[in-house]
């Protein structure tokens, strides 16, 4: 049998908390962190959606393509995202790809779904209407997807 002092055996019996306690908590602060920041940029994602939806829609009823392009293309640029503006199903104008336009707009996988916000594991996909009240176009959707 061996002796050892208390101060020793307290020590040793300690030791998972002595490092556990700090490791769960930096892994848990992290991941509020990161919650924190995700939820910051889809907030700011979806108030972007909402304050270009009216000049997005002005443009879809005058059917201005080259005029939406250059507004969605200036605006992916700055947000370093990717937008397309879907009508009926199809893709009407994408800042990603100029050869996508009228092809069938095909959605990724959603790893989860959350009122409108998909999150895949590589982007998260903000999506809104593009509707006016009373206005002619009544299936248009705008995309924003960030990488």
């Amino acid at each position: 049998m061996k002796s050892t002092a208390l101060a020793t055996y307290i020590n040793h019996k300690l030791r998972l908390y002595q490092y556990g306690i700090p490791l769960a908590s930096a892994i848990v602060i992290s991941l509020l962190t990161a919650a924190i920041l995700l939820l910051v940029r889809i907030t700011f994602d979806q108030a972007t959606l909402k304050n270009i939806t009216p000049h997005i829609s002005t443009l879809v009823e005058t059917q201005d393509r080259p005029e939406l392009v250059r507004l969605i293309r200036s605006i992916a640029e700055e947000r370093k995202s990717e937008i397309t503006l879907i009508r009926h199903g199809k893709v009407m104008v994408s800042s990603k790809d100029l050869s996508s336009f009228d092809r069938e707009y095909e959605k990724p996988e959603a790893l989860f779904d959350f009122n409108g916000i998909q999150i895949s594991s590589k982007n998260i996909l903000s999506q809104r209407s593009v509707l006016r009240p009373n206005g002619p176009a009544k299936e248009s959707t705008y995309m924003q997807n960030r990488t």
